[in-house]
């Protein structure tokens, strides 16, 4: 085991004017500040005769020290009048180095000096190199980067030789298409593989790459990373940003590059990138410290996502542009966790017009315009945008943080560069948020750099034996260290001053110290390490078939090679140089067999073992030994049992976590002790246990109660050896816990938790994995609430049982792996008594067992079993009781048999210290069947508690497994007793015990209960395994042996079957128990089931089967095969364009999602996005096997355009010369400009146009992706007018007739002659006649307006009034109702109003016939006025209808002799007016209708 320990020093920030790495020099020569007294007044120089004389008269002993110290100059630092100012001095002195202490020294002692100091050195922070193309890198001062030079040479004006030593240099792998490794500026750079020798066809590093020097190809796998064509020159570009040597006198500067190491690493064959990933991993194979990746795309992979977790986990920064479509769409590789994005910035640190943007960007860095090396040749340089030369620079900036802090992490790294950065969200309104935290800032960085140094020292193994050589390793982190200091108090040497030394000891534990120094100051650590006798401990064992094999584990604690040796109980065995740790054997037992080490020893000592491995053999096919039996267990110490926990019924073994041993394991079938161990340093360590998968076992217990009492946890190995110890520090109290498994190796720990504070209590529930940390919590409160009893529910879940204390109600609640809330209900009985839920179970019906504690608070305390439904109803409810009064019954266990009868343990208080461990069967209706207490081979029952109980469903003959806690047994303090038992319950040690049970009343309510997660960690325990002996009496023993003549077999399917399918595997014979296992795990316990087999293999298939006589076995195997089918390759499709999928390897496809496929059914449908997604596709082959693949299309951006210069116009007689756009080309586009008149280039972003005619310029603009855009710009020449030609106008006005000649300027400025012939429009003078109706409208109106020229025109209206009539009409009529004159409005012909007045007479012949009704009556029986009637001597027909307010009809009749009584369905109508309707005819056939209201009143 190595230590490899860090002491982490405190951080010295770069806050002030001077550099912390500053050893430079730091102070004036020959100046001093000096105060005086007030009173002091001086203005001295040594040449000065009449000065030093008043000097020597006021201040004798100043004046003799100046001299001899050969001062020259005494006068005021500062003229500014004030005070605190006047009386500082400067003194001027020869310099002299042996001298200027005792100076200083001398005047600090004189009575009127307040003090003397040095004078400062300060000087300006910005440092230029000599590169003649740096004044070109607007890059640098941008980012503060003379500045930050400046701090890293330490101040010296910029001296390139002063460059701090800080380890072998920074390795930056510039992982792109390919660098010219032969440029001027970038050949000093490279990476020398140290590893590796040239030219000899030998991959000596091991890193499996063959001569590696500089670099790798992974395009053609060689290495040569130097471009295929001298036109890739993208990845130089960007080894120049990186890495372009610094203060070379040639070409560019960088960041990094005085001190990086520039690793070439081509991915592309020529231009395009091939399979990036295999360069990225080459860089993280050969060593890189720093990954630039300036490439990339919109797709994710989680193999990409994986391949940057693991440089992570190497400690690798790696950097990635961000891309250049002007989107706020994550690209990667820039986007995957673990990589720093960046996008790009302007000279006026504005968002660059194509860089992308949005949340996944983390910094941004200059990248238009920039500057740096060409592949052209070796000394080509030149300017490219793009955040691709963003990615550089960033890298070039981490790789200078790793140089001066090596021990920095990723995290730190990143984090640094965000904590310094330029806020630039002012000069960015559109964009806040989306740049990352601002633009780079390379002085600001230096902030982050710790400058003292980092100790660390290791060595090898946990034990050395007395005089063996310990070898030390220095692993300090410093830049430049001076000196190491070992100190080996009690050791040889007793100290050390190089590296690595060497040390030995007597047997004991010391202390190793080392001390390491820089220029920057010293650091200390110490470790300590033990001599003596290392320990050979051997674990391992669990169940194997008989024939198998088994591995066993050694593990070791001191150095290797070692040698042990171990037996099996019969034979010895050697194992001999050892050199790995742990080391695996292997093992073939035909029996259950315990295998324990003899001895073991090193080169040095001998070690000490422990340890033990219990292999249980299934014995197939023989004679079987079954029995009951009932005995008890114990030693001298405290053997306490409280549950019988971690049962398993295939090994026949249960663990008991007791005092005193911690932990013994019983064989059940025979009633043996397999083994039992102390854990000295662990108080206690586990009261339940449960199984692990590989046989392991987790046990739980908590502190005494208490307002700080904690939970605990362990792990053993199935020979009982500790492999770890846990307990869970938080705040609140944690008790009573119980422990579970849920799904693989993760496990549920539950129990009383104080989560909301006070003095209640929570259920408490953590989710652990195998190694005992914390990976889910949650507590749910309701009120003082405590937990019972936990189960799993068979899904990974679990139930539990508790209590809302003063609720008095029985909580039920049902959570699912996750621990999020299923199922909450509570339960109250009828009379309101203090109830603890104390155990539950499901049960075969599909519903739940509980059981509960009821405490009456007067008589006695009941046990309480509940029966109900998979609803939640209650069934039944059984109360259960001595038949004495004044006891307890407190239920323990709870279990359902394969019949569906219950069991219920637990313990009986009687009084004072007198119990009974009790034992209860009820039948699934609640009858009780049978009751019993643990009792003497007698029959007599004696003092227990604790009632335990389990279950051995493949046991026909004695299936129970009963336990109590004897208290003053016949060992010792307390012992346990463990009875094998029928269902019946008719052991020996089992006596009858009466109960009495009654039916019991309780309801059901509903519950919700508030949750919230705990907060626990596991802290790290230590304890040493100590082997026990524990006795056992057998108070009886019942044992049968029966001869094995059971055969059995089950079939598989004869072909290969497809993935996902489900197959039905069933015994032909028939037994008491089966065991199924599918490659080696234990699948079913029934006669036949039903395996799914989901993923691809061949399936080993076994088959135990008992018959209550012996086991035999049978074996078969399944090869589950899969569909081969592909989805294809993914897809880049860009906006208004269609892709083609190309699925293969099926017969039958299915895709979705279906909305932009032309045809989801078949294989290769055609796709028109309109936004990135992800197919699917089922692949069905020819064996019906169904493979799922899916394949991303992603819509890609289109290209940034460019910002054109506008159209532009030029007169017919000049030239254009005209640079369309002034800009560098941006990484990765391509530009295409038709036609080639007059251009000076055709593919590049600006060319210079040269024309003297119209034209219209196309660039079409194309992006990695290769979508593309097009934009135009256009030249127009402006053609003028010529004197031959006339242009003919027309005028309205006299004075503007005539021939005239004109030289104008148009538009565009250009001269053009015009001839105009200009005549003149006509005008003209008209009259409309027109009439009118109104009176006020007639007479004569004279208007101008303009005619069809425009001209002005005459226009005279005429109107007339027309004529307007009146007519009166006399009108005779036998209708009373229509008598009277009516006056009426007409239009007449001509448009006007015309008045008809009608005046109605009546007729003088009309005959007289009229209707008479009334308008109310009074149906009340009086004989007056009691009916509502219409009458007329001349009616010949009558119809009447009467309706209510409601319009509901209440009478209706056609007699002319029909009356309304007031009554509608035989009940009077209320009071009120109704409306009646009457018609019919009179005797001459004359027509009549009236309608009108009847007021009904009573």
């Amino acid at each position: 085991m190595r230590h490899n320990i860090y002491t982490l020093l405190l951080f010295v920030l770069l806050l002030t004017g001077l550099p912390a790495l500053a050893q430079h020099q730091l102070y004036q020569s020959g100046q001093l500040f000096v105060q005086f007294d007030n009173e002091c007044s001086f203005d001295w120089q040594h040449d000065n005769i009449q000065r030093t004389r008043e000097l020597g008269n006021d201040f004798p002993d100043l004046l003799q020290l100046l001299q001899t110290f050969r001062a020259t100059e005494l006068k005021r630092a500062f003229t500014l009048p004030n005070p605190r100012l006047q009386h500082i001095y400067v003194l001027h002195y020869e310099q002299d180095q042996l001298l200027k202490d005792e100076l200083f020294q001398e005047l600090n002692q004189l009575n009127y000096v307040r003090y003397a100091e040095r004078v400062p050195l300060y000087h300006l922070f910005d440092c230029t190199p000599n590169d003649p193309l740096f004044a070109q890198q607007w890059s640098m001062t941008n980012t503060n980067m003379p500045a930050a030079l400046e701090l890293f040479l330490n101040g010296n004006t910029c001296n390139f030789n002063n460059v701090p030593i800080c380890n072998e240099g920074v390795v930056l792998a510039m992982v792109d298409d390919a660098v010219l490794t032969t440029h001027e500026d970038i050949a000093p750079m490279l990476w020398v593989n140290p590893g590796e020798i040239a030219g000899n066809g030998i991959d000596d590093d091991a890193n499996g790459y063959i001569d590696d020097i500089n670099g790798w190809d992974v395009a053609f796998n060689d290495n040569n990373p130097y471009p295929d064509v001298l036109t890739d020159t993208h990845g130089t570009h960007c080894a120049g940003i990186a890495a372009g040597s610094t203060n070379n006198g040639i070409g560019v500067a960088s960041p990094a590059g005085s001190i990086v190491q520039l690793m070439a690493v081509k991915t592309a064959s020529f231009g395009s990138l091939v399979a990036p990933y295999q360069g990225v991993q080459y860089a993280m194979a050969s060593g890189a410290d720093v990954i630039s990746m300036s490439w990339g795309g919109g797709g994710f992979s989680q193999t990409y996502q994986t391949l940057f977790d693991v440089a992570y986990s190497m400690g690798i920064v790696c950097v990635a542009a961000a891309g250049n479509d002007h989107v706020d769409i994550p690209m990667y590789p820039a986007s995957y966790d673990h990589v720093i994005s960046v996008a790009a910035t302007d000279n006026a640190d504005q968002l660059a017009i194509f860089s992308n943007f949005g949340t996944t960007i983390d910094i941004a860095a200059p990248g238009v315009d920039i500057m740096s090396c060409l592949a052209d040749n070796n000394s080509a340089y030149g300017q490219m945008s793009g955040t691709s030369m963003a990615c550089p620079f960033v890298s070039s900036v981490c790789a200078l943080m790793l140089y001066l802090n090596p021990a920095l992490t990723p995290d730190a790294v990143l984090s640094c560069l965000q904590n310094t950065a330029t806020d630039v969200s002012a000069l960015n309104p559109d964009y806040v948020g989306m740049m990352g935290a601002g633009v780079v800032n390379v002085q600001g960085v230096f902030q982050c750099l710790e400058n003292v140094p980092i100790v660390g020292f290791s060595y090898q193994y946990d034990v050395y034996c007395p005089g063996q050589p310990i070898a030390l390793t220095d692993e300090s982190v410093s830049c430049q260290i001076s000196a190491w200091q070992w100190s080996f108090p009690g050791g040889t040497p007793a100290s050390s001053n190089v590296p690595n030394p060497t040390v030995s000891f007597p047997a004991g534990t010391y202390n190793i110290s080392l001390t390491v120094t820089n220029v920057y100051g010293s650091s200390t650590l110490s470790q300590t390490v033990l001599v003596g006798s290392p320990t050979v401990t051997l674990g391992g064992g669990g169940n194997i078939v008989e024939g198998s094999m088994l591995s066993l584990q050694l593990t070791y604690n001191g150095s290797l090679p070692y040698d042990v040796t171990y037996t099996d109980g019969t034979d010895t065995y050697n194992i001999n140089g050892i050199n790995e740790n742990p080391y695996f054997f292997s093992v073939t037992p035909s029996d259950t067999t315990t295998y324990t080490l003899l001895s073991a020893n090193n080169a040095f000592c001998s070690a000490n073992i422990s340890g033990e491995a219990v292999v249980n053999v299934l014995l197939v096919s023989g004679n079987e030994q079954i029995c009951k039996f009932g005995n008890v267990y114990g030693n001298a110490g405290d053997n306490g049992l409280n549950r019988l926990t971690s049962y398993n019924p295939v090994t026949e073994t249960v663990h008991i976590g007791t005092g005193d041993p911690h932990l013994t394991v019983i064989n059940t079938a025979s009633g043996d002790v397999v083994t039992a161990k102390t854990y000295t340093g662990l108080d206690w360590p586990g009261i339940n246990y449960t199984n692990t998968p590989n046989g392991d076992l987790i046990g739980i217990r908590s502190d005494t109660w208490g307002p700080n009492s904690k939970w605990y946890a362990n792990r053993i190995d199935a020979a009982g050896n500790l492999i770890w110890a846990v307990r869970y520090e938080g705040a609140g109290r944690q008790q009573v816990p119980n422990i579970i498994p849920s799904i693989g190796e993760t496990y549920f720990i539950a129990g009383w938790y104080n989560n909301y504070g006070g003095s209640s209590d929570d259920f408490g529930v953590i989710k652990i994995d195998g190694s005992g940390n914390v990976i889910a919590s949650v507590a749910l409160n309701k009120g003082d609430d405590q937990m019972g009893q936990i189960t799993p529910d068979g899904m990974g879940g679990l139930y539990m049982i508790g209590e809302v204390e003063h609720d008095y109600t029985v909580t039920f609640v049902h959570l699912d792996q996750n621990l999020a809330v299923l199922q909450t209900h509570q339960y109250i009985p009828n009379v309101l008594y203090y109830n603890e839920g104390r155990s539950v179970i499901p049960t075969s019906d599909g519903g739940y067992a509980l059981t509960i504690y009821q405490n009456t608070s007067g008589t006695s305390q009941y046990g309480v079993l509940m029966k109900i439904d998979a609803a939640y109803n209650i069934q039944w409810v059984k109360r259960f009781s001595p038949a004495v009064a004044y006891t307890t019954c407190y239920p323990n266990d709870l279990l359902e048999d394969s019949s569906g009868n219950i069991y219920v343990s637990g313990d009986i208080f009687l009084s004072g210290t007198n119990y009974r461990a009790f034992f209860a069967k009820f039948s699934s209706a609640g009858t009780l069947l049978a009751s019993k207490v643990i009792a003497n081979a007698g029959g007599t029952p004696i003092n227990g508690r604790y009632g335990a109980i389990q279950y051995n469903p493949n046991s026909a003959f004695a299936p129970m497994i009963l336990g109590a806690y004897i208290p003053g047994g016949p060992f010792g303090q307390h012992d346990f007793c463990i009875v094998r038992t029928t269902e019946d319950l008719d052991e020996c040690m089992l006596a009858d015990f009466a109960l009495t049970v009654i039916d019991d009343g309780w309801s059901y309510l509903p519950l919700t209960m508030a949750d919230a997660p705990i907060s626990l960690i596991a802290q790290p325990l230590t304890g040493t395994t100590t082997d026990e002996t524990i006795n056992r009496q057998s108070d009886c023993l019942d044992c049968v042996v029966s001869n094995c003549t059971l055969a059995c077999s089950f079939t598989v399917p004869a072909t290969d079957i497809c993935s996902g399918s489900s197959v039905l595997l069933s015994a032909d014979c028939s037994g008491t128990s089966y065991l199924w296992f599918v490659n080696d795990n234990v699948v079913s316990t029934d006669s036949s089931f039903t395996q799914f087999f989901g993923s691809l293999g061949i399936y080993d298939i076994q088959l135990f089967v008992n018959n209550d006589t012996c086991t035999v076995m049978a074996e078969g195997s399944i090869n589950v095969v899969s569909a081969s089918g592909d989805a294809g390759p993914d897809l880049i499709i860009c906006p208004d364009e269609q892709g083609q999928l190309l699925a293969s390897g099926g017969i039958a496809y299915n895709w979705w999602p279906t909305a932009e496929l032309n045809d989801p059914n078949i294989a290769n449908p055609i796709v028109t996005p309109t936004i990135s997604a992800t197919y699917y596709v089922a692949i069905t082959n020819a064996l019906g096997c169904v493979v799922m693949d899916s394949v991303d299309v992603w819509l890609a951006p289109p290209p940034v355009l460019l910002p054109l210069q506008l159209d532009t116009t030029i007169c017919q007689s000049d030239t254009l010369v005209y640079q369309i756009w002034n800009g560098s080309p941006i990484s990765d586009y391509t530009y295409a400009w038709s036609p080639p008149t007059g251009l000076s280039c055709t593919d590049c972003p600006n060319p210079t146009a040269t024309t003297n005619s119209s034209i219209v310029y196309t660039l079409t603009v194309s992006n990695s992706f290769g979508c593309s855009a097009a934009q135009t710009f256009t030249v127009n020449i402006d053609n003028p007018l010529v004197t031959t030609d006339t242009l003919f106008q027309t005028t309205c006005l006299l004075l503007e007739v005539g021939y005239f000649t004109d030289t104008l300027a148009n538009q565009y400025g250009c001269d053009s002659i015009v001839n105009r012939l200009v005549t003149l429009l006509p005008s003209n003078a008209d009259t409309i006649y027109q009439t009118t109706c109104l009176p006020d409208e007639e007479g004569v109106q004279i208007l101008t307006v303009p005619n069809q020229y425009g001209c002005d025109s005459t226009t005279t209206i005429i109107t007339e009034l027309l004529p307007s009539s009146e007519t009166t009409l006399n009108l005779l009529t036998c209708a009373e109702d229509s008598l009277g004159t009516v006056t009426e409005t007409f239009v007449a012909v001509n448009g006007c109003d015309s008045t008809v007045i009608s005046i109605t007479t009546l007729d003088p012949d009309c005959p007289e016939y009229k209707v008479v009704m009334p308008n109310a009556f009074s149906p009340n029986q009086d004989g007056i006025n009691d009916v509502f009637f219409v009458r007329s001597p001349d009616m010949a027909t009558l119809y009447i209808a009467v309706y209510n307010r409601w319009g509901q009809k209440v009478f209706e009749t056609e007699n002319i002799t029909g009356t309304w009584d007031g009554r509608f369905k035989d009940k009077d109508c209320e009071i009120g007016v109704y409306v009646y309707f009457t018609s019919g005819t009179f005797t001459n056939g004359e027509p009549f209708a009236n309608k009108g209201n009847i007021t009904l009143i009573r």
